[in-house]
């Protein structure tokens, strides 16, 4: 299990010139298992491209490759520098990123709002025009009451070494959550009640401090209260891009009710709810097939294999218009047989960390 501290900082202490940054209300430490950081990472990969099939693979590459950049001796998560050294500066900066969203994605996840949706993608469907040269943040989440007050946030990531500064990096990305708000509350029918800017800065297995997330988050207020589908059935069909269940993906995006073939899952009761589980590569198998070609790197990867994810029977029926809204009575667990998601999907089966 990993953790890493949380720290807010106030509003005015980011935004005023030449002062340090004040720390806001004290929160406890997010802890999360390797193997829910890797659905987390691979659900903010394809979010942005749903409707795109052929990242499927650059997805799970990503999924995989996390295990190669966190070092497993520290409960604090940090980063191999030995890994780190042989990266091009551009992929270390992506890696960095890409690990910063994941983290941000679960935070949001396991504090109210567990429906999270890629910014840009969702304006698209949402017949939102986004001006040309304009920064907008990552994500845009919705609460489990699926009104249209929605939450906005930025996350970026960096080295505890490099120049930047935490300051700088929330006070920009304040300033994308600011131009996005400004869209979604110029178009009738949605309103951001919440926007957060993330920094998480990384450490490595060299240095004596800790990695930390760190946000600030301006406080306002609900407004409109109207139910509205759209953001939880984007945020779901991410959970089917990663098992390659494309139609479905195809289904969620234009508001067509899923389909599951019953013989491809196995209903299995985890806490007094039934979940849809499905093995991870049922769907790709072709990818299986690729590693067997190389015996030694499938040697590597066989351990995944058997792994399982899964996903509530509450929500099945909702997306399959079974139920006209959605029971929400799920929270997240974290042991060594399973993990719970706060938006009612579940990784089962999976080997002890390493």
């Amino acid at each position: 299990m990993k953790q890493i501290p949380v720290f807010e900082y106030t509003i005015p202490s980011i935004n005023t010139l030449r002062t340090q940054i004040v720390q806001g209300h004290y929160h406890i430490p997010l802890a999360f298992s390797r193997w829910k950081l890797s659905i987390a990472l691979a659900r903010t990969l394809c979010s942005n491209h749903l409707d795109h099939f052929e990242y499927y693979l650059d997805v799970l590459q990503s999924y995989f490759g996390q295990y190669s950049i966190i070092d497993g001796n520290t409960a604090n998560i940090r980063l191999k520098s030995s890994r780190l050294i042989r990266l091009r500066d551009f992929s270390r900066k992506n890696k960095i990123g890409e690990l910063g969203q994941a983290i941000s994605w679960i935070y949001i996840m396991e504090n109210g709002y567990p429906f999270i949706n890629d910014f840009r993608f969702f304006c698209n469907q949402a017949n939102i025009i986004i001006p040309n040269r304009i920064s907008t943040p990552d994500f845009i989440a919705q609460s489990t009451n699926l009104t249209t007050d929605l939450c906005i946030f930025e996350s970026k990531g960096k080295e505890l070494a490099t120049y930047a500064s935490i300051k700088s990096k929330l006070k920009d990305g304040l300033r994308q959550c600011n131009n996005g708000a400004k869209l979604i509350n110029n178009n009738n029918g949605y309103h951001v009640t919440k926007q957060i800017s993330f920094c998480a800065e990384f450490s490595t297995d060299k240095n004596s401090f800790d990695s930390s997330l760190n946000f600030c988050d301006p406080s306002s207020e609900n407004n409109y209260q109207k139910i509205d589908d759209l953001p939880v059935r984007i945020h779901y069909a991410s959970w089917f891009y990663i098992i390659g269940d494309f139609q479905n993906v195809e289904n969620l995006i234009t508001n067509k009710p899923i389909r599951l073939n019953e013989t491809d899952y196995q209903i299995r009761e985890v806490n007094g709810i039934n979940y849809w589980t499905i093995s991870f590569f049922s769907k790709g198998y072709y990818i299986l097939n690729i590693l067997r070609r190389n015996p030694l790197f499938f040697k590597s990867f066989q351990r995944y294999v058997d792994i399982k994810i899964g996903i509530s029977d509450n929500v099945v029926k909702f997306l399959s218009k079974n139920e006209s809204s959605l029971p929400y009575n799920i929270k997240p667990e974290s042991n060594e047989n399973f993990e719970i998601f706060a938006d009612g999907t579940l990784i089962i089966d999976f080997p002890e960390e390493k």
